[in-house]
């Protein structure tokens, strides 16, 4: 069992602060109109446009999971996820 300090305490803490801001940044731009997209080069990146902000792989799959964000069903292969996604 590890005992945390103080200062391992304030770093996790300010990780999970930073995840929360940007998923409430992504979610309130989105709630304004923007899009989520997935994009495979080479690796899977998430962007929001219209500015091209990119977001943490992390943050998009808790937004995708919310309720009001919905996949348009725009996936490459059958089977896949959609690779947009919009705030209904």
């Amino acid at each position: 069992m590890t005992i945390h300090s103080p200062a391992s305490l304030r770093a996790k803490n300010r990780r999970l602060d930073r995840r929360i801001m940007e998923i409430n940044d992504v979610a309130a731009a989105m709630r304004g109109g923007a899009v989520l997209h997935l994009t495979y080069r080479p690796t899977p990146r998430w962007t929001l446009s219209p500015t091209g902000t990119e977001v943490s792989a992390a943050a998009a799959q808790i937004l995708i999971e919310n309720s009001n964000i919905v996949g348009v069903g725009d996936a490459l292969f059958d089977g896949m996820p959609s690779q947009t996604y919009r705030w209904v």
